[in-house]
């Protein structure tokens, strides 16, 4: 997130959850396996839920908040903020908003819950009834009157659902619009929440990216569909600093590159025309309740270019 959004919070000294955890790259040979086992998980299932944090928006040039270089690691220590290098509303969607548009458009992925506020996902087109923000978003007022929503190309000025000084341009309305961002004290909006809760329920497999999960609610949510499904793979959860609460994960960056969108579609039976993915960070973590040995943590790390674009390839939906 950017350094203008956390100026607008209230003050919080804790803040709580750890920071400044160290990045983990594991090796490229744990790491190919394990991108195997998540194209894997994301071929059988049926009903994925995907959750996602400020680490998928870094590579836009947009801080996070808890990395070595994040916003709240910087205030604890004493050390200057970081600078955003490009505003919110300058920001594109990463290679990992793409990669979750493409899921959702094979049918696969049926809901995303995220955490931030920038925008990105519905910058990127995923839609917004297969979205919930659960800490609002900087470029969307809210009726207080009759609950109309507004997209602005402007970032809001307020956080905390406050009047905004706009109006609800529904006719017959005009009722005062507020912000739709969370400040420290505010509640997670319940209808979003409740609904993200329901989605977790039914899903056979969820997926965290970007996401320390810390902070509850928001951290427990990837648990539903572990607790209902205790016999399938549940969950891909995607950060770097190897803090899993799962059996089994994936961590790392993604590096700038061009490769290959999938082999696995070369080898089945539909084979869509030569593709290519520009490769930017992300981790992946998955766990499996039914792992064989349930003592192994298997920490998987890096590259996982290869496992973006071809997550994309096993849920693919040939014509």
């Amino acid at each position: 997130m950017s350094l203008g959004y956390a100026e607008k919070l209230s003050f919080k000294e804790d803040v709580g959850g750890s920071l400044g955890a160290p990045e983990v790259f594991d090796a490229a040979t744990e790491l190919a396996q394990s991108i195997e086992k998540l194209i894997q998980l994301v071929s059988e299932a049926r009903s994925i839920i995907a959750f996602t944090g400020a680490g998928i928006s870094t590579s836009t040039g947009i801080p996070d908040f808890r990395g070595p270089n994040g916003v709240w690691t910087a205030q604890k220590l004493g050390r200057a903020l970081p600078k955003a290098t490009v505003e919110f509303a300058n920001a594109a969607p990463s290679l990992t908003h793409q990669a979750l548009l493409a899921l959702h458009g094979t049918g696969k992925l049926k809901y995303l819950v995220s955490q931030n506020v920038d925008g990105l996902h519905r910058r990127s087109g995923f839609p917004a009834a297969a979205l919930a923000e659960l800490h609002g978003n900087c470029f969307l007022e809210r009726c207080s009157t009759c609950g109309a929503t507004f997209t602005r190309d402007f970032e809001v000025e307020t956080v905390g659902f406050m009047e905004t000084g706009r109006f609800c341009e529904v006719q017959g309305c005009r009722g005062p619009l507020t912000d739709t961002v969370l400040d420290w004290d505010d509640a997670l909006p319940a209808k979003e929440l409740k609904e993200a809760e329901l989605r977790a329920k039914h899903a056979d497999l969820a997926i965290c990216l970007g996401t320390s999960l810390q902070i509850r609610p928001a951290c427990n949510l990837p648990l539903r569909t572990v607790r209902v499904y205790k016999d399938r793979p549940q969950g891909a959860l995607v950060d770097r600093k190897g803090n899993s609460p799962t059996r089994w994960h994936l961590s790392g960056p993604l590096q700038s590159a061009t490769q290959p969108i999938s082999h696995s579609w070369e080898a089945g039976h539909c084979q869509p025309a030569a593709h290519t993915a520009r490769q930017e960070g992300v981790d992946v973590w998955w766990s499996r309740d039914s792992c064989p040995d349930r003592r192994r943590d298997a920490r998987l790390d890096g590259r996982a270019a290869h496992a973006s674009t071809r997550i994309q390839a096993a849920g693919h939906i040939c014509p």
